[in-house]
């Protein structure tokens, strides 16, 4: 049976946003120190893998789109998901740096998928008036992933990357299996990549990308 009422389509939204940034890029910051011993590589290195997730993201972004054009926006939510669970498993149970690395690139390519999704899901389903109010739920859900995120971390310095990075791969498969129970809608045409790019000779757009790529490079 489909959710159709708008608050739990958002509550849903955003578990799933929650779920895939549990492991986002400040979620790992307690793991760092031992992963980096364990592992036997430089500062550099470590800070390339904690980046490896936002390229992942960066260049997962115009595929993501184009993938919910063409497959529909919950298998999108789905695949992005599993992708997002692989990359988890690697945490979990692999101790080879080139692996590792690329689990992380899959964290972000699978990240951006479901948000492309979701987000759409959540907006079509808010309509206009409420279009708002459910971009917000999508992005609370994934503020309180990052917030949780060191704290699974903290536990697998404790108790071992193989029990809890198996245990939260498990989750986000579960948590990515409420998509089918979302509404469908239709994703629309898309956009090429030539109209994508020429939205940044609109002001508000390049004012709009300063506003939100600040922030990130604070970080």
């Amino acid at each position: 049976m489909r959710i159709t009422s708008f608050h739990r389509v958002t509550l849903a939204c955003a578990a799933i946003a929650m779920a895939c940034d549990l492991v986002g890029s400040a979620a790992l910051s307690p793991l760092l120190p031992s992963l980096k011993s364990e592992l036997d590589v430089s500062h550099g290195m470590i800070g390339l893998f904690v980046g490896l997730s936002g390229i992942g993201y960066a260049i997962g972004t115009y595929p993501a789109l184009r993938l919910s054009v063409r497959v529909g926006l919950i298998p999108t939510t789905m695949i992005g998901a599993f992708v997002v669970a692989i990359g988890t498993l690697t945490l979990a149970f692999s101790a080879n740096f080139e692996v590792l690395c690329a689990g992380r690139l899959c964290m972000g390519i699978g990240s951006v998928a479901i948000y492309t999704a979701i987000l759409a899901i959540a907006e079509a389903s808010a309509g206009t008036e409420r279009r708002g109010m459910a971009i917000g739920m999508v992005y609370s859900g994934m503020y309180a992933g990052s917030t949780l995120g060191p704290l699974i971390s903290t536990a697998a310095v404790g108790f071992g990357r193989a029990l809890v990075f198996g245990l939260l791969a498990l989750v986000q498969v579960v948590i990515g299996g409420l998509a089918p129970l979302l509404p469908t809608f239709s994703p629309g045409s898309g956009t090429s990549l030539r109209e994508t790019f020429g939205c940044l000779r609109s002001r508000p757009a390049l004012v709009a990308l300063w506003i939100t790529g600040i922030p990130p490079f604070g970080l």
